[in-house]
């Protein structure tokens, strides 16, 4: 948005009003202002904030340039052949490599089922978005530039472009609209199930709780009613969020979900997600503790990719999840509270949608994404035996998975009455945490009810 970025267009401004400001020759400078313009290529990545504080370097790069460029050695390189032809294509280059990237990422998504770019698709896009520059700028560009044409013809011609443009997507919609329509709904169709509204908590001790999120509480349930269980974990309590709300209504047991994403419940947890995890844990045990009326808690979170997110000083990772797992799970034994542990779910090997929709393309056989029940077995193995021991030690019911998602050791289609169970590759959608949560529904009603008091 223009708000955003107005200071760099501002800074230009500057230079267009100051002539004088660095227009004298100063030793090696024009050279840092080329470092700075490399610099951001080497330091910035896809989680980098951008823009902010870090469009300063290439700003200031830009106005060095700009004012330095043309002495010493920055202007024996920016004058080099290769970078002077790189500057009269660069505006057709800025203008064909975006939809060049994006119509590149798609083919290889749908028709390849890549799940990410690799070294030799940028090597492509860079290749076409060059080509295609080129040629705009040989045969477009340039002829637009020295015609003898007046505005008004260029203005016509642009007019019935558009019309021709139009027309053309407006046939090729009707055309598709019968195979590509359906495909469309089938691909949209997870999203539309009803999501757990976001209501904050009538509870004035949370707020010094969570600071992060204005709703950091969530009603599970019908709003009027004693609460009797927590749900508590990352993005993947989150999303089987829904399904808790259902069951909570069907069965008329509130509970709360605590809304908030990328961590655990676990104080060991805190590389990737927030620094201050380790205290959040704290104060929400601290604010189970006033809290008799919620008997039950449900700990739900990715725990098979939890170990590669863990702080690794004073002991190994592995030695850290045990760790701080065993100790949430004693204190919450000791506070007197029943613990549930859900067993990760299984994860879609790519993105769901896109494998429907390549598959639906070519009428193939939908909806057998999930990993192997070996594959699930193996990759969680060490989670899923920390689980067991502390169920043996009786702090935890662990609630397993695998005749839900592997009924006979096969996996599941995730593709069920026209809907797809998974919003993304490990996180269930809407229509899928309401199936789950049915499946889970006779095991925790055993456990829950069994703590209601009379």
């Amino acid at each position: 948005m223009l708000p955003s970025r107005a200071w760099e267009l501002l800074v230009g401004s500057l230079l267009a009003i100051y002539p004088r400001f660095l227009s004298k020759p100063i030793l090696g400078l024009g050279l840092v202002g080329i470092v700075l313009a490399i610099l951001p290529c080497y330091l910035l990545s896809s989680e980098s904030l951008f823009p902010g504080y870090n469009a300063i370097v290439p700003v200031v790069a830009g106005v060095i340039l700009l004012r330095q460029g043309s002495f010493g050695i920055a202007s024996k390189l920016l004058t080099l052949r290769p970078m002077v032809f790189m500057g009269k294509i660069s505006y057709s280059l800025y203008l064909w490599h975006w939809p060049v990237l994006i119509i590149y990422q798609y083919i290889a998504q749908t028709h390849f089922m890549k799940k990410r770019m690799y070294s030799e698709d940028s090597i492509a896009v860079f290749a076409i978005s060059m080509l295609l520059a080129v040629l705009s700028w040989y045969y477009v560009e340039t002829p637009f530039r020295k015609s003898k044409y007046q505005a008004k013809t260029y203005v016509l011609l642009t007019g019935l472009g558009l019309m021709v443009l139009l027309s053309l997507n407006y046939f090729v919609a009707c055309k598709s609209s019968g195979k590509q329509g359906l495909m469309a709904q089938y691909v949209s169709s997870y999203w539309t199930g009803p999501q757990v509204d976001e209501r904050q908590y009538p509870d004035p001790q949370w707020a010094t709780v969570d600071k992060h999120d204005r709703y950091s509480l969530v009603q599970l349930g019908k709003l009027g009613r004693k609460n009797q269980y927590l749900l508590w974990g990352d993005s993947h309590a989150m999303a089987i969020a829904p399904g808790f709300d259902a069951f909570s209504r069907r069965n008329n047991i509130n509970g709360i979900y605590i809304a908030r994403r990328h961590i655990t419940a676990c104080d060991a947890y805190n590389k990737g997600g927030q620094a201050d995890n380790p205290q959040y844990v704290n104060d929400v045990i601290a604010w189970l503790k006033q809290h008799s009326e919620i008997h039950t808690v449900v700990l739900s979170s990715r725990l098979g990719m939890v170990r590669f997110k863990l702080r690794e000083h004073n002991g190994s990772p592995h030695d850290n999840m045990r760790r701080g797992f065993m100790d949430l799970f004693r204190k919450l034994h000791e506070m007197g509270k029943e613990v549930i542990v859900l067993a990760p779910v299984p994860e879609v090997d790519g993105d769901p949608s896109m494998r429907l929709l390549h598959d639906l393309n070519r009428s193939a056989q939908v909806g057998h994404y999930l990993e192997s029940y070996e594959d699930y077995i193996a990759s969680r193995k060490f989670i899923l035996d920390l689980l067991a021991e502390a169920q043996e030690l009786g702090y935890i019911t662990l609630i397993r998975n695998e005749d839900c998602f592997y009924p006979d050791a096969k996996p599941l289609n995730i593709f069920c009455d026209n809907k797809l169970m998974y919003f993304d590759s490990d996180h269930l959608s809407p229509s899928g945490a309401r199936l789950y949560v049915e499946y889970l529904e006779k095991a925790l009603l055993n456990i829950i009810k069994k703590k209601v008091e009379p």
